[in-house]
């Protein structure tokens, strides 16, 4: 068994499903204890069951900041400490700008980037004691922005700033602080809709991407770079591809993909 994390304590955020449970269970695989957290109990009381003893549930909706608080309390008082803090819980929008209207844009807001922000200024304090890891789960569309999702996409970039700042604002701490940026991993991020409440799953469009990562790859990956202390880690190859791209050829690369959104139409570019 790898023990990068032995007698260590990982509090992860959106841990109810997809990549959220896969990091409990990887995490697990390398000795910690994992803290659990999202709103569904029922989903989290089912991994407990499946972890066993190195599980423990502390349920919160991380829009609500006293809750955030308490639980991050809660923990520590607990499980003794914090030395590792996954900030993943999350949702996708989707639709034009002109579209959406003001109260997806806000409740999208509230969880991606305020449950953020909140899960963070909770948990600091405990990783400062322990010199521990903070992980904060954007995306690469926090890198390159896609056609259709401008809310999605702006939380993530927020994220990526976020991440970016903290890891100067901890560095003397000794609190790393690590970017991730998964590219297409299964998940149960599109079983949601814009308000983030569950679809009809009949109704779901099939999205079997020929490149899509499966979780517990993906899990593995984001664990290593966290032990690692990475700055930032990009999951996926063609999300490292996307990212190598709008950040040498920003200009070249969205004229390209307008060009091909447009169906090869005139532009006056």
């Amino acid at each position: 068994m790898k023990t990068r994390f032995n007698g260590q304590v990982v509090w992860i955020t959106g841990a109810s499903s997809g990549i959220g449970a896969a990091l409990a269970r990887e995490f697990v695989k390398n000795g910690a204890k994992v803290a659990l957290s999202a709103r569904r109990i029922d989903r989290l009381l089912e991994l407990q069951s499946e972890l066993g003893e190195s599980a423990h549930v502390f349920p919160v909706d991380v829009r609500d900041k006293e809750s955030v608080m308490r639980v991050a309390d809660d923990i520590a008082s607990q499980l003794v400490k914090i030395d590792v803090v996954v900030a993943n819980a999350g949702y996708h929008v989707v639709g034009n700008l002109e579209d959406l209207s003001e109260e997806v844009w806000r409740n999208l807001f509230e969880t991606n980037v305020f449950g953020v922000v909140w899960t963070c200024q909770a948990a600091i304090p405990y990783l400062k004691k322990t010199r521990g890891r903070l992980a904060i789960m954007s995306s690469v569309s926090g890198k390159i922005a896609l056609g259709r999702t401008s809310a999605y996409s702006a939380s993530k970039f927020a994220l990526m700033g976020l991440a970016n700042a903290l890891y100067l604002e901890l560095f003397k701490s000794g609190v790393s602080v690590t970017a991730v940026a998964p590219g297409v991993v299964e998940s149960e991020i599109h079983t949601v809709d814009n308000l983030g409440h569950k679809k009809d799953l009949s109704q779901l469009r099939n999205r079997n991407f020929y490149f899509k990562w499966p979780t517990d790859k993906a899990a593995e990956v984001m664990v290593k770079a966290i032990h690692e202390r990475r700055r930032e880690v990009v999951i996926t190859g063609h999300g490292k591809v996307a990212a190598f791209l709008t950040s040498h050829f920003p200009t070249l690369t969205y004229w390209g993909m307008a060009k091909v959104s447009a169906g090869n139409r005139s532009s006056s570019w």
